[in-house]
């Protein structure tokens, strides 16, 4: 090909090419001049991130790079989460503790270029809590100790806030994790302490221990009568029953029940060692040796087992209750002489109660109550 006559050069900036204007031989267009070798650059998400922590790694090369390759040293504990080794900004997470140098590496083709960075990651703290009791079953005045301990020693180093639960509902904070209670009047009670870190690399920054679970023991217990028989329907195991009448105490034993020769009102009190129940209902006897039941002041309840209702003919003036075993009054109706009332048990659970009437500061028992 014989040399072409240029008539005009031109730098056209828009696509970085240099235009040759030639006489009767077109235009000819070439970007020698434009392309430069790439210039890697990137910047990191995070420069000191916990291990296990999502890092984006962010390309931002000059010079129009085509090819891209990312090199971390060491690799053993990385994972690319998004992208790979080959994408222009993968993500990855490293999973140990550790000092990690990054390389980009990028060209086009007019060449190649690298840089290199470098992260300190640092180890995840795993915060867990454990809580525990001195005791699970506890008298109805002990004080109940409660303390904590880290599911993982690395945990001393933290600073942490405490906060104690009771029954889900946010009670006290202690910073020394421990705490003494006296625990109300119930049947059981459910600890738990959550513990907070402001450490950046703390995971959960607030973990929630363990449900304690404890136990009030002995706090009431019931008294029934059987002909002249008294018995306690839910004497725990061991301990020993405390029998009073009219105040005065006339026997104690371990078994759960008492032969009455006299009349009046009769209270029972279980104790095993220094746990002490509160004293039982105080159950009236109008008269003794008679076989059926003498505590039934004429008034009677029907039909009996029932499952849904139950009536229940009045002869006295007062209140009557159907208490379960435990002493917990499940059902009170206020009641007037010589009349008559129907009761829904429909809602109760099958077993046993106690049909109580109260009258001033007595109880009377009617009869036993079975529940289909």
């Amino acid at each position: 090909m014989s040399a072409v006559k240029t008539l005009q050069l031109k730098y056209r900036s828009s696509d970085q090419l240099l235009m040759a204007i030639t006489h009767g031989r077109g235009v000819y267009t070439s970007n020698a001049w434009s392309i430069k070798d790439p210039i890697a650059k990137f910047g990191i998400s995070d420069t000191l991130p916990c291990s296990n922590q999502v890092v984006n790694l962010i390309d931002s090369s000059m010079n129009n790079p085509l090819n891209w390759k990312w090199t971390i040293n060491p690799n053993t504990d990385l994972k690319f989460t998004t992208g790979d080794s080959t994408s222009k900004s993968p993500k990855i997470k490293l999973t140990k503790g550790g000092r990690y140098f990054i390389t980009l590496s990028v060209s086009n083709n007019s060449g190649l270029n690298s840089r290199t960075k470098s992260v300190t990651v640092v180890d995840t703290i795993a915060m867990k809590m454990n809580a525990f009791a001195d005791k699970l079953n506890i008298c109805k005045d002990d004080t109940l100790k409660l303390t904590s301990s880290y599911g993982d020693s690395v945990m001393n180093s933290l600073k942490i806030k405490y906060k104690w639960y009771r029954n889900g509902v946010f009670g006290t904070a202690d910073t020394n994790s421990f705490m003494k209670v006296l625990p109300n009047q119930k049947d059981s009670v459910a600890y738990k302490i959550s513990a907070t870190s402001t450490y950046k690399c703390a995971f959960p920054k607030t973990a929630m221990s363990n449900i304690v679970t404890v136990k009030l023991t002995y706090r009431n217990i019931v008294i029934y009568c059987s002909n002249d028989t008294l018995f306690v329907l839910n004497k725990p195991v061991g301990g020993q029953i405390d029998w009073y009448l009219n105040g005065v105490k006339i026997g104690t034993g371990n078994n759960n029940f008492i032969h009455a020769s006299k009349k009046g009102g009769y209270r029972a009190i279980y104790k095993n060692g220094t746990c002490v129940s509160d004293s039982t209902n105080r159950l009236v006897l109008m008269s003794v040796g008679i076989k059926n039941n003498p505590l039934k002041y004429g008034s009677r309840i029907y039909p009996n087992p029932s499952k849904d209702f139950v009536n229940f003919d009045s002869k006295v003036n007062g209140q009557l209750e159907i208490v379960n075993t435990i002493g917990q009054v499940i059902i009170k109706e206020s009641i007037e002489i010589n009349n008559s009332y129907r009761l829904n048990i429909s809602k109760l659970t099958s077993g046993q109660y106690l049909i109580m009437i109260r009258t001033n500061d007595s109880y009377i028992q009617l009869d036993k109550l079975i529940v289909n």
